[in-house]
């Protein structure tokens, strides 16, 4: 990803990349994630992570539903604009995910607004699909009814159409400036792209594997080597826990590594 030229002009001390919406967002993030899912812990020890992140210079936090986090970035914002650290919630970026149990039509707007609740926040920066899969509506729904969160038997083939139309919505609304999509492959990529009005302007990756750039995906759906060449700068990678996580790593100590 290349840097916007204007960072330092700008006073960023980290550097940040121009989406295809919204504000330029800054290339280093701070996670809030949980394993198992969910399971934040202790709110004011996630709280006071926050702050000192901000103290450090982060201005990028990235949470989801699911995580149990939102809260307690919520507050540590509200408390660095209290104290002065920060001048106003517009000076951080807030990247959130819809969960695949509010993954589908009818459901993704609401759950943007209880995000924004517990942000205690007007808008999220970025807005993601989580996975590219739902989890069964409860019975009182017209659904099966889910269990465990992650239980293999309650996912659920997504409406992808249905769902980024309401994406798309909530990008219209302002009340995410920007859209895009989590642990996407290039096939869900390709067909995605086949209906979207707005694309999405990243795909977040746990791997940061190089064949999740999809090369020539966009080349497929546009035509010319020029045209994808455009194109190929309208959605940015982003690598999730690139400094190591409680999760196993799943690639060879071998496998070459992207420049």
């Amino acid at each position: 990803m290349a840097a916007i030229e204007d960072d330092q002009a700008a006073g960023s001390a980290v550097p940040a990349v121009a989406l295809s919406s919204g504000k330029p967002m800054p290339r280093i993030g701070l996670g809030t994630a949980s394993f198992p899912l969910g399971n934040a812990g202790d709110r004011p020890v996630v709280r006071e992570a926050v702050l000192r992140a901000l103290d450090a210079g982060y201005r990028h936090f990235d949470t989801s539903a699911v995580y149990g986090t939102e809260r307690a970035i919520g507050d540590a914002v509200a408390e660095a604009v209290s104290a002065g650290t920060l001048a106003s919630r517009d000076d951080v970026y807030i990247t959130s995910k819809l969960w695949i149990a509010d993954a589908h039509p009818g459901h993704v707007l609401p759950a943007l607004r209880k995000t924004l609740q517990n942000l205690q926040m007007e808008y999220v920066d970025l807005y993601l699909i989580h996975f590219p899969v739902s989890m069964r509506l409860p019975e009182a729904e017209g659904g099966a009814g889910a269990g465990p969160v992650l239980a293999k038997e309650n996912l659920v083939e997504m409406d992808m159409k249905g769902v980024w139309e309401e994406m798309e919505e909530c990008h219209r609304r302002g009340l995410a400036k920007a859209i895009g999509v989590s642990n996407f492959s290039c096939k869900k990529l390709d067909y995605l792209l086949s209906f979207a009005n707005i694309p999405p302007a990243v795909n977040q990756d746990l791997d940061g594997h190089r064949g999740h750039l999809c090369p020539g995906l966009w080349l497929a759906h546009h035509g010319t080597r020029g045209q994808a060449q455009h194109r190929r700068r309208v959605m940015e990678i982003v690598a999730a826990s690139r400094l190591g996580s409680r999760r196993h790593h799943t690639s060879s100590p071998d496998e070459p590594l992207a420049s």
